[in-house]
């Protein structure tokens, strides 16, 4: 029996995909913003599927606030498919704060850039993305651990 287990871990480790899907997705944590260059706060006008592999999508927003880094008043970012939540438009309503990492930065190796030329936003491996509701509570969290 445990030969017959051993080679179950030994198959499921070597296929692609298996060994490191998620089974349970981390909540979004503040913290999880510190692996961003930039965190901006703003509203999306624009959010358009790509279409590429299992699903990327770029996200178009209007910027009311930096947190962290120094950005025009409007700009593009990508949002890569491939970890525990893909891009989907349910999170892009209204006021959100958004962690991005600046073009060309190293990515994992379990996401795959379709756009290297674009601020990535920022997703912790099983983790959910950091891009959420910008709540009064969040910014303050936000500016306070950008400050330490």
């Amino acid at each position: 029996m445990r030969q017959i287990l051993q080679a179950v871990t030994v198959c499921a480790a070597l296929t692609p995909g298996l060994a490191g899907a998620c089974t349970y997705l981390e909540a979004f944590a503040v913290e999880d913003l510190r692996a961003a260059d930039i965190i901006l706060v703003g509203e999306v006008t624009g959010f358009e599927e790509i279409g590429t592999g299992p699903g990327a999508a770029l996200v178009t927003l209007r910027i009311s606030d930096a947190i962290k880094g120094e950005v025009e008043s409007e700009m593009v970012l990508i949002w890569n498919a491939g970890l525990a939540t893909g891009p989907h438009s349910d999170a892009t309503r209204g006021k959100v704060l958004i962690g991005a990492m600046l073009p060309g930065r190293a990515v994992s190796d379990r996401a795959y850039d379709y756009r290297p030329d674009l601020p990535m936003i920022v997703q912790p491996h099983c983790g959910e993305a950091t891009i959420q509701p910008a709540t009064p509570e969040l910014l303050a969290d936000a500016r306070a651990m950008v400050a330490e």
